[in-house]
């Protein structure tokens, strides 16, 4: 149960440990401010308190009559919405979050519970942070609600729900550890999507339950140390600011896994500087400060460390300022919760603001003031009431403005400025008269930079007017950044003479070599935002752009010119997308008369740049006609492969060639482009510089382009035929390669008809595609290529109509396909191929030719089980590779004596090659045991080395296996591949 006594909640159960309140912050601050930071104490003066207790009386009073049973549709698009599955708005979730926690069905809760397990998978780290915020606000109401007798067995059963929140808590810090470890937030970030702004709202949750639960409820979360969680959970307990919880941490010192967890948590409750040793130092210490609170021994700690400062200045520094740090930190998060209530309680706020122990600090404490009413918004009209007491405080704090010393002066004028705009009219007027009237003083008693970010909240043109004025004085010149910056968020309006007046003064800016890189830059960014509004900015951006001859004055610098060309860029299709029909056409005749004139620029960045722009244009094709974007892609392939023939730069070439493609494969212009890039790698070929810069550099990334572009089965085979003879003249013979690999022009060579016998069409570009195949052929065979040609024999094999076509001119080549037929155990397409040279130009080829033709032939007539004409076509033939195939043949026709003697000559003998020694072996061996010698065969594998080449390599294996079997008695006679099989044939390749 929950225990009242004295107006006050205590805890839970028999357990009354200490009042459930708000932590101390205000005295701690006071105490460590006197003692740590050398302040005069104010002798006989009660320390200023902020009492933190719940939130305001009306979020009090209509929170029991909110909490109602949940409607099952309801509740089931709830779960839906906050565990990822559904849409809806972050106010709709705050205000889901926030029904949920004030139910009393166990339900509701079981869903929060839910959703806080589901951070950060399936719900968002920002729901995380409503459900924490609603629990630490209505856990405060509830704490309110326990005085009436009335309210005593419900609060009793929520604070229940309550502590069941723990475990859920300590398991998102384990999936999200940044939240105990990370550094203090950005200043005045109290979003709740930083870590310290989470840590905060689990601080503040945990304090709000009562000491014996929250005790309780944490000591759970430890009992297993060798659990992670346990850390998690031992963390927890050192930022709750109840040293009642420090001997139970104590204890865990003995334990290895969680001892330094422990040593963390031991340090912020007991603000000792100096870590515990074990659980004895503790002891030691405990006995002298346990009836102590945490503001106690936060003053002790302060006073230690002042007195240690004496000795060691260093350390007292460090320590003052993590006190300081620590402090500031807490009263920041508290000034952020009070503006993140939905009543603001804006007096509470000022006495935070004013609390002379905070005086240190108020700087900082009043810019985050102003920065929490600037990310809110404007006010609701549900807040509007309760302006009456923020407009007291908006007065108050304008009575403190001129008093001020200069460190508070500007914070002060921020925080005055952003509740009189909360305040709204008359309120509102005057601050923007105040702040003009500082600004036509040079800034009067606060800076310029801080006057121009205050006045980027009021988009007004009295006010753009006034801040143009003043940029134009020259005693301001120092202000200029922060000046544009303020221009930059207001805007400019509608107002043709403001417009044009910021045209001219950001255009002077940028182009005045007087000023910074970095108000250049600013005043640049400046026109390029202005540009999507006003096409005169974008014309501005492209004058920036023009090259240094045509620019009076200073010239600009390459990055000034590239951002200028940027920003043209990206306005230049915003207003393409606006235009309609009758000016679509002009508007990108200039944009590429714009980007060509780019792409001739003397500058490498700014002809990068703007083929990079070309590579899409113009974007979005729906509002241009088919013809008008054909038309316009000719034109951008056209000069983009005109910049890359006479391109110097590699980075340059590599975009203009990219750009040149995927304009290119956009458009269907594949011809076009193909016709460009063959212009230029050959006119690269010929220039010395551009080869050894550009060709050889680039080979990895054209080659894959060439490829891509004569795919298209549209591209004309006579075109290809030329392009191909432009590389051959040139010398790339991989690059010709690449077109003769066109599929148009493969299929040339197969759709050719015999009676097409004339020198024309296909059959002329076939035979022309063969001629240069061989000729490619050739080169590579003598070693004249510089690289080898991947998958070459599919190559050779792709023009065999050709080449049959041209055999009386080029006899040779059709030996080579032969070859390379067999080696593709295409044998049958072999052997006719021979069969039809042999009739036709074989008996007036040189006998050296004849010779490798005859090896081609026998070893055909064998893999197709023909060996009588291998027999015959060899007979006499005393070359090692005609007396194989001559063994090979007999074996087949089951002539084993005979084939076993012309072996037994060639596996001794030591002037063959080395290959054809190891062949003979393995053939010998399957002759042995086609005949049942199996001793002899045993006797011959273990006595032979085991084979280099990879084919004599298996078949020797197969035939141990072989021999294996037949040992084994099983009668298998499988040959090791298909020639095995009396006279089947055999498909080895021959070497």
């Amino acid at each position: 149960m929950v225990v009242i006594r004295d107006g006050r909640c205590l805890g839970a159960g028999s357990c009354v440990s200490r009042v459930f309140t708000w932590p101390g912050a205000l005295r701690i601050v006071l105490l460590l401010t006197v003692s740590c930071l050398g302040i005069p104490r104010r002798v006989a003066a009660e320390p200023a308190r902020v009492r933190v207790a719940s939130l305001s009386a009306a979020q009090a009073s209509t929170s029991t009559e909110a909490r109602r049973d949940l409607p099952k549709d309801e509740f089931a698009r709830e779960r839906k919405v906050l565990l990822g599955g559904g849409q809806a708005s972050d106010s709709e979730v705050s205000v889901i979050v926030a029904k949920l926690v004030r139910s009393d069905e166990a339900k509701a809760h079981d869903l929060l519970s839910a959703t806080l397990d589901a951070v950060p998978a399936r719900a968002s780290l920002a729901i995380g942070v409503e459900v924490l915020r609603a629990l630490v606000r209505e856990i405060g109401i509830d704490a309110d609600a326990a005085l009436r007798d009335e309210e005593r067995a419900r609060i009793e059963r929520r604070f229940e729900y309550y502590e069941s929140y723990v475990g859920r808590i300590v398991a998102l810090c384990a999936r999200q550890p940044g939240i105990l470890t990370s550094g203090n937030s950005p200043r005045g970030d109290t979003t709740g999507h930083d870590p310290v702004a989470y840590r905060n709202l689990i601080r503040a949750f945990l304090m709000r339950l009562p000491d014996d639960v929250r005790r309780k409820a944490l000591a759970r979360t430890w009992q297993r140390a060798e659990d992670p969680s346990a850390r998690i959970g031992i963390r927890l307990a050192g930022i709750c600011d109840d040293p009642r919880l420090a001997p139970d941490l104590a204890r865990l010192l003995a334990e290895p896994s969680s001892r330094e967890a422990a040593r963390l948590a031991l340090a912020d409750l007991t603000w000792r500087a100096k870590p515990f040793e074990d659980l004895a130092d503790f002891e030691s210490w405990w006995a002298d400060h346990k009836d102590a609170s945490s503001a106690e021994l936060a003053v002790i700690a302060a006073r230690a460390a002042r007195e240690l400062g004496k000795e060691h200045r260093a350390e007292l520094r460090a320590e003052r300022e993590r006190l300081q740090a620590k402090l500031l930190e807490r009263s920041r998060d508290l000034v952020g919760q009070f503006l993140s209530a939905p009543f603001p309680p804006w007096k509470r706020i000022g006495v935070v603001l004013d609390d002379p122990d905070l005086t240190e600090m108020r700087a900082s404490l009043l810019d985050d003031f102003a920065d929490g009413l600037i990310r809110r918004g404007a006010p609701t009209d549900a807040i509007r009431p309760t302006l009456g007491e923020l407009g007291v405080l908006r007065d108050h704090l304008a009575e403190q403005f001129d008093q001020a010393n200069d460190d508070e002066r500007g914070a002060l004028l921020a925080a005055w400025t952003m509740s009189s705009k909360w305040s709204g009219g008359t309120a509102a007027k005057e601050i923007v008269d105040r702040l003009l009237g500082f600004l036509a003083a040079r800034g009067g008693p606060v800076s310029l930079e801080r006057l121009f970010t205050l006045l980027e909240e009021f988009p007004e043109d009295r006010v753009r007017e006034q801040v143009f004025a003043a940029l134009s004085r020259p005693e301001n010149a120092s202000a200029l950044a922060s000046g544009i910056q303020c221009l930059r968020k207001l805007g400019l309006s509608e107002r043709s003479s403001l417009v044009e007046r910021g045209l001219d003064f950001f255009d002077a800016v940028v182009r005045d070599p007087q000023q910074t890189a970095k108000v250049r830059e600013s005043a640049l960014e400046a026109l390029g935002e202005i540009g999507s509004s006003q096409l005169a900015a974008l014309q501005r951006l492209e004058g920036l752009v023009a090259p240094p001859d045509d620019v009076e004055g200073a010239p600009l610098a390459d990055n000034l010119r590239l951002t200028a060309l940027q920003w043209a860029v990206l306005q230049g299709r915003v207003w393409l997308q606006r235009m309609g029909n009758d000016e679509l056409k002009a508007r990108a005749s200039a944009d590429l008369k714009f980007l060509f004139a780019c792409l001739a620029d003397a500058s490498p960045r700014l002809r990068q740049e703007s083929a990079k722009a070309l590579s899409s244009y113009p974007g979005d094709v729906s509002r241009f006609t088919k013809e008008h974007v054909q038309e316009l892609g000719r034109n951008i392939v056209g000069r983009l492969g005109r910049a890359l023939a006479n391109e110097a730069q590699l980075a340059c070439a590599r975009q203009e060639l990219e750009s040149l493609v995927r304009q290119a494969e956009r458009t269907g212009l594949e011809d076009v482009a193909l016709a460009q890039l063959v212009s230029s790698l050959t006119k690269w070929s010929r220039d010395e510089t551009q080869r050894r810069e550009l060709l050889v550099p680039l080979r990895p990334v054209y080659r894959q382009d060439l490829a891509s572009l004569v795919k298209p089965d549209s591209a004309s085979p006579g075109v290809l035929i030329e392009h191909a003879r432009a590389f051959g003249d040139a010398r790339l013979a991989l690059e010709q390669v690449l077109v003769l690999r066109a599929p148009v022009l493969a299929a040339a060579d197969t759709d050719f008809g015999d009676a097409d016998a004339d020198d024309s069409g296909l059959r002329k570009i076939a035979m022309q595609r063969a001629n240069w195949v061989l000729d490619i052929t050739d080169q590579r065979a003598s070693g004249a290529l510089a690289e080898d040609i991947e998958g070459f024999d599919e190559f050779l094999v792709s023009a065999q109509r050709g080449i049959a076509a041209v055999m009386a001119e080029r006899p040779s080549g059709a030996v080579v396909l032969a070859s390379t037929l067999l080696d593709r155990k295409a044998s049958q397409a072999a052997l006719e191929l021979l069969e039809r040279w042999w009739k036709t130009v074989g008996p007036r080829a040189p006998a050296a030719l004849q010779g490798r033709a005859r090896l081609a032939t026998a070893r055909a007539s064998n893999d197709v089980g023909r060996p009588s004409e291998t027999l015959t076509m060899l007979a006499g033939d005393e070359r090692p590779e005609a007396k194989l195939l001559v063994a090979k043949a007999q074996r087949q026709s089951q002539e084993l004596e005979a084939a076993e003697t012309i072996l037994v000559g060639m596996v001794e003998d030591p002037s063959l090659d080395p290959l054809i020694v190891e062949q003979a072996r393995n053939v010998y061996l399957e002759v042995l045991l086609d005949g049942k010698k199996l001793d002899q065969a045993e006797t011959l594998i273990a006595k032979w080395p085991t084979a280099t080449g990879v084919l004599e390599r298996d078949d020797r294996a197969k035939l141990e296996q072989r021999l294996a079997s037949l040992r084994a008695g099983t009668g298998r006679t499988k040959n090791v591949d298909a020639a095995g099989q009396g006279a089947g044939p055999d498909k080895r390749p021959s070497r």
